[in-house]
Parts: C-alpha cells; sequence; structure tokens
C-alpha cells in the first residue's frame, strides 16, 4: 500500500475529529465557568452544531467519534477513569483499555 493511500483515510477523519474535539474543549471551558457538568453544555453544544453532521466533510470523522470514542469514554466513566490516569500508566495500558472496550 502506497503513502498516499494509507494517508487518505486519515485525512478524510480529520475535520470531524477536530469538530468534536472543539465541541469538548468548549464544553469543558463552559463548565468550568458556569460550574455545570460538562455534558450537559458537549449537548447542546452538539445541538447547535448538529447540521455538521450533514456535510460529508465532517461526516467520517463526527462517525468515528460517536461511534468509538464515545463507546471507549462512557466505559471509562463507568469504571470512573481518566484519559490522565491511563496516560500516567503508559501506552502499553492505554493499548489495552482500547482493545477491552473495542
Amino acid at each position: 500500500m502506497s503513502e498516499q493511500a494509507a494517508q487518505a483515510p486519515a485525512q478524510t477523519i480529520v475535520p470531524g475529529l477536530v469538530a468534536t474535539v472543539v465541541v469538548a474543549l468548549a464544553a469543558t471551558y463552559l463548565s468550568d465557568h458556569y460550574h455545570a457538568p460538562p455534558v450537559i453544555f458537549a449537548l447542546l453544544l452538539g445541538m447547535a452544531l448538529n447540521a455538521l453532521s450533514s456535510e460529508a466533510r465532517y461526516t467520517p470523522g463526527i462517525d468515528l467519534s460517536a461511534r468509538s470514542l464515545l463507546r471507549l469514554s462512557v466505559a471509562l466513566l463507568g469504571l470512573r477513569i481518566t484519559f490522565g490516569q491511563i496516560g500516567e500508566l503508559g501506552w502499553s495500558t492505554a493499548a489495552l483499555v482500547i482493545v477491552a472496550v473495542r
């Protein structure tokens, strides 16, 4: 497989992933500022930006976030484990968590 063919799928998900990261960061900021749960702000921002999901450019990254990243986050939330805690334990632990959730 050529390098260009390998980069194509990654480039298709980037705009949608960037949009979801911006929503997550904005929700976190608003949560800190207004002292409310970040989930509430993420839901409100997601509803406000719902039109992005119908644009072909953003769809692959948003779909990936909605399926894989959301599933991983909910599983970790249920276990009360943060991404920071997994990062402190190293890449092998992070890989194990990702494989276990899939």
